[in-house]
């Protein structure tokens, strides 16, 4: 069991802290609930990070067919731009 005072490590049986002294038992229902709530915001984190990496890879795919879509217009209208000029 860890104190929620010095953060150290006791055994599980100890009633109080062997560092600092402090009562350890009862504080397992409020430590669990740390726990659980940790736990939440952390897969929360998770979930919003995930989210705004589909959305940037979105973005970077759009981007990427856009870029290419214009290169490929460019290089057709230069080789017509060209024939045009051949045949002037």
């Amino acid at each position: 069991m860890i104190c929620p005072s010095c953060r150290k490590e006791n055994n599980e049986e100890n009633l109080f802290c062997a560092n600092c002294g402090n009562k350890l038992k009862g504080d397992t229902e409020t430590q669990t609930s740390i726990i659980t709530v940790t736990s939440e915001i952390v897969n929360s984190q998770n979930q919003i990070f995930t989210k705004i990496k589909q959305a940037f890879n979105k973005k970077y795919i759009w981007g990427a067919i856009i870029a290419i879509s214009l290169i490929v217009i460019g290089i057709f209208s230069f080789k017509q731009y060209n024939t045009t000029l051949q045949e002037n």
